[in-house]
């Protein structure tokens, strides 16, 4: 791999962008992380004609002399310029500087050319592969921003697995019931806990995230039957928004419960008979059940109810070790049965 150095102007990035020939988040890129006044602190920075670090750009050119310009690293950067172009945010309020509370089209003429013209270090990548893009990455970013530990998979990943992973997370209905936070959402955590679903759903309980790994190398090149473990996967979430149309509003929504919640309902799927009548049963039990671990957890795990205090207390601490796990699953899955009919043999 190959690399040569040059300065590119913000206008430069940015008829790249409008163009289209900038990609801003290949796949093994981290999601959006930077809040307002880190943007904010970059926009001043520039004007005040000061250095940032330098960007990591792919160049690729095809046959046709079409060339792409992919944002290794710098990402964050890039995108905080665009978002004050596009009047996303404006500067912070202050008596001192002559941008005070200004957005990108309240600065003066002067300051806008300024900006236009100001340069950015380049490092531009030639005669690389997508693996060498993708090493490179991980060096850059491994201590320096201190990536998580999805984060260094997506950088490391690409095949069949954490694709139908991504595609998952990406579903409205984490985020919209709270199950995970905008946080988690950007630092790729979402990704993390779907694919601690999808693996308890196919093997088991897991012991915290500890495996995540090892399920990542063994499918990375072959996902035998992914079609049906994505319709199971699914037909488990479709059963538990059934249960709980707003599940947002009890404990369920409870990354620990609803993993709880989940696997024990998806291990149930080909063998037990979720009907509408059976299924609304069992939501008034998991209800109540749900707002008595709720008192007991109040009261550090003590409840008159001999499961419910197992419950409680298997949640309160430690509440991803497999053995808690297993205890709340054990429970869940009693429930389950209570209510849940097997299905008849022929």
């Amino acid at each position: 791999m190959d690399y040569r150095t040059s300065h590119q102007s913000i206008s430069w990035f940015n008829q790249r962008r409008l163009d289209k020939s900038l990609t801003l988040a290949p796949p093994f890129q981290r999601r959006p992380v930077w809040v307002t006044k880190q943007k904010q602190y970059l926009i001043d920075t520039i004007l005040n004609k000061l250095p940032v670090p330098e960007i990591y750009i792919q160049r690729k050119t095809d046959t046709q002399g079409r060339t792409q310009y992919i944002v290794v690293d710098g990402q964050q950067r890039i995108r905080s310029i665009f978002d004050f172009i596009e009047g996303d945010f404006s500067l912070p309020e202050d008596p001192n500087s002559e941008w005070s509370d200004c957005d990108f089209s309240e600065l003066i003429d002067t300051y806008k050319q300024l900006f236009w013209d100001y340069s950015i270090v380049v490092r531009e990548l030639e005669q690389a592969t997508d693996e060498d893009v993708r090493d490179l990455f991980r060096r850059l970013n491994k201590y320096v921003f201190a990536l998580n530990a999805q984060e260094l998979r997506n950088a490391r990943y690409t095949g069949p697995f954490i694709k139908l992973m991504t595609e998952l997370a990406d579903y409205d209905y984490w985020a919209e019931n709270r199950i995970v936070s905008a946080t988690a959402i950007r630092r790729m955590n979402d990704i993390q806990y779907v694919s601690e679903l999808f693996i308890a759903m196919m093997h088991g309980v897991q012991h915290k995230t500890k495996t995540l790994d090892r399920y990542y190398e063994m499918y990375e090149e072959n996902f035998p039957d992914s079609a049906e473990w994505k319709s199971r996967f699914i037909r488990a979430m479709e059963i538990i928004r059934y249960l709980f149309s707003e599940i947002k509003e009890t404990r369920w929504h409870n990354r620990s419960d609803y993993y709880s919640l989940f696997v024990a309902t998806s291990h149930r799927i080909n063998d037990y008979v979720f009907s509408d009548n059976n299924m609304s049963v069992l939501s008034e039990h998991l209800r109540s059940f749900g707002e008595k671990v709720d008192e007991a957890v109040k009261k550090e795990g003590k409840s008159k109810d001999r499961i419910v205090t197992s419950y409680a207390k298997a949640v309160i601490a430690g509440a991803a070790d497999r053995d808690r796990r297993l205890i709340r699953h054990e429970i869940l899955s009693g429930i389950i049965e209570k209510y849940i009919p097997k299905k008849r043999k022929n």
